[in-house]
């Protein structure tokens, strides 16, 4: 954060970065007061009450559980976990708009990656509170970044510490993350090696 407000004025991709974001979390906030207090189906009451009391549910992971309580610490009431959870995948879908737009040279096209996050499926997944939400979330963020790393010019230390430390992340979140760590190994010796 320090840093992107340090470089905001000097670097456009930061600009970019925080443009794409906003938008997002623009149109999120509009459909959570739409939807207000968001999308509640069943486990949720049973773990807000949970976290209200700070008691970390076993069966949700402890990962999940102190995000949860963190929310609510910024934010003290139900939707305020829908709030950190909408600025998280803002800042994610805001990242891969920008990765695109420089990937096709095309500021415009980029508006088109708006799309597949903005269907009515994805806005209610959005406002649902379950670990399985983030975790998608940065699921799509690291095939987007292996995805996007081109071997002989992008994949560098920073690049392989970025997503090595979002899926240590993911595995916090749920166990089937270990997946990702088993692909990368080769993809990384494959491309530190040519």
């Amino acid at each position: 954060t320090a840093y992107a407000v340090k470089e905001y004025k000097h670097n456009q991709n930061i600009r970019d970065f925080i443009k794409y974001s906003l938008i997002y979390f623009t149109v999120m906030m509009v459909f959570l007061l739409l939807t207000w207090p968001g999308v509640w189906r069943y486990d949720e009451f049973a773990m807000f009450d949970n976290y209200r009391n700070l008691v970390i549910n076993s069966w949700h992971g402890p990962a999940i559980s102190y995000f949860y309580i963190f929310s609510m610490m910024i934010f003290p009431f139900p939707s305020g976990v829908a709030i950190v959870q909408n600025i998280i995948i803002s800042m994610i879908v805001g990242y891969i708009i920008l990765e695109f737009r420089k990937y096709f040279k095309n500021s415009r096209l980029a508006y088109l990656m708006y799309v597949p996050f903005l269907l009515f499926p994805t806005i209610d997944s959005n406002l649902y509170l379950m670990s399985s939400t983030l975790y998608g979330y940065l699921y799509l963020l690291v095939a987007v970044k292996l995805f996007l790393i081109d071997c002989k010019d992008k994949i560098t230390t920073l690049n392989t510490v970025f997503v090595t430390a979002i899926v240590l992340v993911m595995l916090f979140l749920r166990r089937e993350a270990v997946v990702f760590l088993i692909l990368m190994v080769p993809l990384f010796v494959y491309c530190y090696k040519m």
